[in-house]
């Protein structure tokens, strides 16, 4: 929309002259309760058109008035031939009356005003000559002459709709404009409220329409009270916001989905792979404190029990979270023995079916390239492999998550609620509720309601739905609560109150900034960071090709994935993974600006930014990866050989990147990127991440000294730190605890013992251990690592030899 602007000082022709053009205009009053004003109104009007044109008709609008506005309209109409009256059955809106007004005029051009003659007609004496060059001629008030609150609010609401709709129109619901009647019906607003002057100067803009800006004088109302107030502005509000999301931010069209042909298969096949080369090779290697001991020995300990309902760490209640994590890796233990690879697999799982799922509902939402491209940056960026393959109950919260909000989708796309979608959502709901209680609910209302409203879409939810999905949620996850409240009567409170609420609000635990996830998300999203600023152009840009390339589908992964970072954003607690369920939708959302970008020729600024970020980016992997390997090799994490291999090739790879630079495409360089993605993930998690594990677990044993300590009875001492890796590798129930402050209490622990093995954190020196010993008791080593040191602890049958082996061990 090309918007000029014009002086009301400008000297365009005389009254004389205009008539003399043989225009033909219809001017529309809408008017609600004006009989104060209206005959003014009229008489104004027929008096400055019949100086202005040739022939006219003035459309008076009654609104359903309730005092004489009507009858005195009809009075003139009976006096004047050039006046009519169109009623309304009923006060429906101003936009419903002007709506009415322009289908009921006859001329080619086509004026409003208001009733309240606020505004000098004779200004259309320089708006006129305008309209033979411009498809709208709108005025705005030069020394606007309404009290400030009004004042005030209008410029609000115009400064709103100029920042949202992009209008460069200075005064939007200025009551004096001009239209051709033949522009006019494709841009009649559908609002019936105050919104409608804003809605049709969007539809103009997105047509296309030409559009001069003129300054009009503004006098004080006739007479009467003003119909717009301070309550009219949620009203507004309301309409605006839904307007400006589907019809300016998402207003593209739907996507068809592929699920039948050969490149469907293809794709899902080729993901499938990648996604199970990154997840599931070389998981069998140490658990890493705390968080993986701890979720792999409260299942190990389910298991043995036989206890499915209390989850258990050390034999002591441990109800932090429920169950539904320990449930699925106490069965993994069943099926393949109690092992990390198996404890590990269950996360595993969550998170290729989280890839799956993406897919699938990205397909069917997006189509099938935006769902592949997403796909598989989501698999391809460093954090969500690496938490995936750790043994945390986030990726198993993300699936339920994606899965409940997916399938809530697709049971509201239609013409009525689609059931089994709505049924299958809550199910998944209530999984999720299994999993990390409350904030599986928390994380899918918010933006399936706000989109429900924003999108006015016509199958929403009704409060029956709503009521049986929270049955068939409770259902699930609601016997499981009972059960642990009546053997933990202090469950509850504990954990609804201490443990969710508490820490959201007020809790010291992990606090961090309320801009923390913008880094961490970043850094999850590694290697694909750069090209998050053009995604972000992508998704606000008012370029008609990039609008029209959003459908509405798009804006509802926004308010998914917008919710979970603001939501986590206002908890006083913050841990990078918390925010794993915003990664499907910003995956799809990614996909579907990739896909976009390769559809667009190449004059597109945005797309040869993104050539350029994609190519700056490949150079930063190769980077990276060069001073990651050293890094890693002097962390002991990569031997000497791998050293050599890995700097050859992100060498190589350098060297074959500036060798394309300017020969390739954009799809190429998407494509050299996401290989080189894949080789830093895969080095990442595969091999610098067990070999992490390796270097720092607490227990790392012989294997004839582990099945030793398996078979015997000797105590089992941690010292410093409550690892769960402790019992679970050696398969012990119980095993006791001493802080750093309290090693005077090994001496107890020994004393009545044939022996015990101990397990020290590092910051615990063997000196303080001796120290707190009788000469009598003996240390052996048994394993040293960077995280802890076993020894084992035993009486000597001489009392100078015991000492000798004391000191000797510490020496070494």
């Amino acid at each position: 929309m090309d918007v000029t602007e014009a002086s009301s000082e400008t000297n365009l022709g005389s009254l004389k002259q205009t008539e003399e053009s043989g225009t033909e205009l219809s001017l529309v009053l809408p008017a609600w309760n004006e009989e104060e004003t209206i005959l003014q109104a009229i008489q104004e009007a027929d008096t400055a058109l019949q100086l202005l044109v040739s022939n006219y008709e003035v459309i008076v609008v009654d609104d359903g008035s309730t005092d004489r506005t009507a009858e005195i309209v009809r009075a003139q109409a009976e006096l004047n031939p050039r006046v009519r009256l169109v009623q309304q059955p009923r006060n429906i809106g101003y936009g419903a009356a002007l709506k009415a007004g322009f289908r009921s005029a006859k001329y080619k051009l086509v004026a409003f005003t208001d009733a309240d003659c606020q505004f000098n007609l004779a200004n259309l004496e320089y708006m006129l000559p305008l309209s033979k060059h411009y498809d709208i001629v709108s005025g705005y008030r030069i020394d606007r002459k309404d009290p400030l609150l009004r004042r005030f609010l209008s410029w609000g609401y115009n400064t709103l709709t100029q920042f949202l709709i992009g209008s460069r129109i200075r005064d939007v619901d200025c009551a004096l404009k001009i239209f051709h009647r033949d522009k006019l019906d494709s841009i009649l607003p559908e609002a019936d409220n105050f919104f409608a002057n804003t809605e049709m100067f969007s539809k103009a803009e997105n047509q296309g329409l030409s559009v001069v800006d003129v300054g009009v004088q503004h006098r004080p109302r006739a007479a009467g009270e003003s119909k717009v107030s301070f309550w009219d502005v949620p009203q507004t509000l309301k309409t605006l916001l839904p307007f400006w999301w589907t019809r300016v931010l998402f207003s593209g069209k739907p996507q068809p989905a592929t699920n039948s042909n050969k490149h469907f298969w293809g794709a899902f096949a080729l993901l499938m792979l990648v996604t199970g080369m990154l997840l599931f090779p070389n998981l069998s290697y140490p658990l890493i404190e705390p968080d993986e001991g701890r979720y792999a020995e409260i299942p190990r300990e389910m298991l043995t029990s036989g206890d499915w309902i209390t989850p258990k760490l050390h034999n002591e209640p441990y109800l932090d979270k429920p169950p539904m994590f320990y449930w699925l890796c106490a069965t993994s233990f069943r099926i393949f023995g109690a092992t990390d690879w198996a404890a590990r697999l269950v996360p595993a799982m969550a998170a290729f079916l989280t890839v799956l799922v993406t897919f699938f509902f990205g397909n069917r939402i997006l189509g099938l390239k935006s769902a592949f491209l997403g796909s598989l940056a989501m698999v391809l960026s460093l954090g969500f492999v690496c938490l995936g393959r750790f043994l945390i109950i986030d990726s198993l919260l993300t699936f339920f998550v994606a899965l409940s909000l997916f399938t809530a989708y697709e049971s509201i796309m239609g013409e009525k609620l689609k059931w089994s979608w709505w049924l299958l959502s809550a199910v998944a709901s209530g999984l999720g509720m299994l999993t990390k209680g409350p904030i599986a609910f928390l994380l899918f209302v918010p933006p399936l309601l706000a989109y429900c409203w924003i999108s006015k879409t016509k199958s929403k939810p009704t409060l029956k739905a709503w009521g049986v999905y929270a049955l068939v949620a409770l259902g699930v996850a609601a016997p499981w609560y009972i059960a642990i409240i009546a053997r933990e009567p202090r469950f509850a409170h504990y954990f609804f109150w201490e443990n969710n609420f508490g820490r959201f609000l007020y809790s010291q635990h992990h606090s961090q900034p309320f801009w923390f996830y913008l880094p961490a998300f970043i850094v999850i999203w590694v290697p694909w960071g750069l090209l998050l600023p053009p995604l972000v152009l992508f998704l606000v840009s008012r370029s008609a090709p990039l609008r029209n390339a959003r459908p509405l589908s798009l804006g509802f992964l926004v308010l998914w994935a917008g919710w979970c970072l603001f939501f986590f954003s206002l908890s006083k607690g913050k841990l990078a993974p918390y925010i794993l369920p915003a990664i499907p939708p910003i995956a799809l959302a990614f996909g579907h600006f990739l896909s976009t970008m390769d559809n667009l020729t190449e004059k597109f600024s945005l797309k040869k930014t993104s050539h350029i970020l994609c190519e700056k980016s490949a150079y930063i992997i190769c980077i990276a990866g060069f001073i990651g390997c050293i890094v890693a090799y002097a962390l002991q994490l990569k031997s000497p050989f791998e050293l050599c291999l890995a700097v050859g090739f992100w060498s190589v790879a350098f060297a074959v990147i500036i060798f394309f630079r300017k020969k390739n495409s954009l799809r190429v360089s998407y494509v050299l990127f996401a290989l080189l993605a894949f080789v830093l993930t895969f080095d990442s998690s595969s091999h610098i991440l067990p070999a992490w594990g390796e270097n720092y677990a607490a227990v790392r044993l012989p294997p004839h000294i582990k099945n030793q300590i398996i078979h015997s009875d000797t105590p089992v001492i941690s010292c410093g730190q409550d690892w769960g890796s402790v019992p679970f590798y050696l398969q012990r129930d119980k095993t006791q605890n001493v802080n750093a402050q309290s090693l005077d209490q090994l001496k107890q622990h020994v004393d009545d013992q044939a022996g015990a093995y101990l397990i020290l954190d590092h910051n615990i020196t063997l000196e303080s251990v001796r120290k707190n010993l009788p000469p009598t008791i003996a240390i052996d080593l048994l394993s040293n690592t960077r995280k802890a040191t076993v020894v084992f602890l035993h009486f000597s049958k001489e009392k100078k030899t015991a000492s000798k082996q004391s000191v000797g061990w510490v020496t070494h």
